[in-house]
């Protein structure tokens, strides 16, 4: 990878799209930070939005003044250190792997806490939930609880059950765990307010919900965070899924594959629209480095087996499937064409876009998130074209 020209990210973890201003120069995490004067639409790019992680389109947006700056130059500089990683180099047992995992995120917890930081911590059902949380528990320990300072515990919908008796056998007090609720009327008023779509989807998605924001939005309204973006730090373990299916047991060092490809998914447009720092902690240098050099006869199930070693404790609790695609509720419905229909968008490039009512990838969220940031920009007096 190359020299990070703008120092973006070289302190931190933060893995998140960055946009650039291509007449005035200027960079942020927030598109709707860069739209100024005059802006017009990129006719193209919603065509070309699913070939995303290709060269040619990856670093397109919804308007030809603005792109996506690339991963090269923005990402953390370990990424590069990650090049120079040997994959398959150690040999070494499952229960060897195991320890070296939690130790690696130990480390880069001790070196990246701060206790000064409200922690706020997604959780699922999940063994990659479980495996995070598993190892905040032993930092906890470790550190004490003044140390550790103040955090808490979320999770929402048909997980909430499974998830309340992870914290209860890990010990956890109830003040360290909340639940919301999820797929009710204010639930989806959040979601389909249409004037707000830009800022939780940070330009254009496939997908109409950034349930990250929503967490983040729902536990300030009820004050259980602080109002302080700079006092908030978000921790969840996404990624686990790529890492363990795009980086474990490869016999090429393909960081720069897995960047190319990674970088430029939507998961990373909603780590930027969020207004707090977010860390990812699998990701981290140490871990990567683990995961990459470890040579063991791979099995099946790893991220469960991996879990389990970590959670005695949590033996014979299953872990929940979220349900997908649910209906739209009418109501929400003719809202969401309401307002599509009265767009800029609607009115002046795409009337005929043919509406979809499932919570779940579809082009119709693209034209949709389309739709309701130029009507930002406008709201704003910005002349688009």
């Amino acid at each position: 990878m190359e020299h990070n020209p703008h120092n973006i990210g070289t302190k931190d973890y933060f893995y998140r799209s960055f946009y650039k201003n291509n007449v005035t120069g200027l960079i942020s995490d927030k598109i709707y930070d860069l739209m100024e004067d005059d802006l017009t639409v990129n006719r193209g790019y919603l065509k070309r939005h699913r070939n995303r992680n290709k060269a040619v389109v990856r670093e397109e947006t919804l308007f030809n003044e603005i792109s996506v700056v690339p991963h090269e130059e923005v990402l953390p500089s370990y990424w590069r250190d990650l090049m120079k990683v040997k994959p398959l180099s150690a040999k070494t047992t499952f229960d060897d792997f195991v320890d070296g995992l939690r130790e690696s995120m130990l480390k880069f917890i001790y070196e990246n806490w701060d206790s000064n930081k409200f922690h706020f911590m997604l959780h699922s059902s999940g063994w990659d939930s479980r495996t995070m949380s598993a190892v905040m528990r032993v930092a906890y320990e470790n550190l004490g609880a003044e140390a550790f300072g103040d955090f808490v515990f979320v999770c929402w919908g048909d997980e909430v059950p499974v998830f309340k008796k992870i914290m209860e056998r890990k010990g956890w007090k109830k003040v360290n765990y909340i639940t919301l609720p999820h797929h009710d009327d204010a639930f989806y008023s959040y979601f389909f307010d249409f004037k707000k779509l830009y800022k939780y989807l940070n330009g254009t998605s496939s997908y109409p919900l950034n349930e990250i924001y929503w967490a983040l939005d729902i536990l300030r309204g009820d004050e259980r965070i602080p109002d302080d973006d700079d006092k908030i730090e978000m921790w969840f373990s996404s990624h686990a899924n790529r890492v363990f299916s795009e980086v474990i047991w490869q016999k090429e060092n393909i960081i720069q594959e897995y960047s190319d490809k990674n970088f430029y998914d939507i998961s990373s447009n909603y780590y930027s629209a969020m207004p707090c720092k977010v860390v990812i902690p699998i990701i981290n240098y140490y871990t990567m480095k683990h995961i990459m050099e470890s040579d063991f006869k791979p099995k099946k199930g790893i991220k469960q087996r991996i879990s389990r070693k970590l959670n005695p404790e949590l033996r014979g609790l299953p872990r929940v499937r979220i349900p997908t695609g649910q209906v739209i509720p009418k109501k929400y419905q003719l809202k969401m064409m309401k307002d599509y229909n009265n767009s800029w968008y609607a009115q002046n490039l795409k009337p005929e876009a043919t509406p979809y009512m499932l919570i779940r990838h579809n082009n119709w969220w693209l034209h949709w998130s389309a739709a309701a940031l130029i009507d930002y920009a406008i709201s704003k007096g910005i002349n688009v074209e």
